[in-house]
């Protein structure tokens, strides 16, 4: 099952508002790709890994990006402040 997740770029700088967002579903990162606020700054040769950075305001922002885009709900990791989605196949109605 492919993931996508999203952490805060630097963590312990105040006021940081960069975010990573990293997936290995080709489907999410052709969105990612075409949304003019993502720079891709990390991709994989031997595997499906692309890593894109973008600027937010808020956690709340970037949480309500990732679930745009994956069109899924947000999750948390319990013990760190890591986010992710599950990305289920799902079928555009026409």
């Amino acid at each position: 099952m492919d993931k996508t997740y999203m952490w805060r770029e630097y963590p312990f700088i105040r006021g940081d508002k960069h975010y990573r967002y990293q997936t290995n579903n080709p489907d999410i990162h052709k969105k990612m790709r075409q949304r003019k606020d993502f720079k891709l700054v990390l991709w994989s040769l031997n595997s499906r890994l692309w890593v894109y950075v973008s600027k937010k305001n808020t956690l709340e922002k970037a949480k309500r990006t990732l679930g745009n885009i994956t069109r899924d709900k947000v999750k948390k990791v319990t013990s760190s402040k890591l986010f992710y989605t599950e990305n289920t196949p799902y079928i555009a109605s026409k």
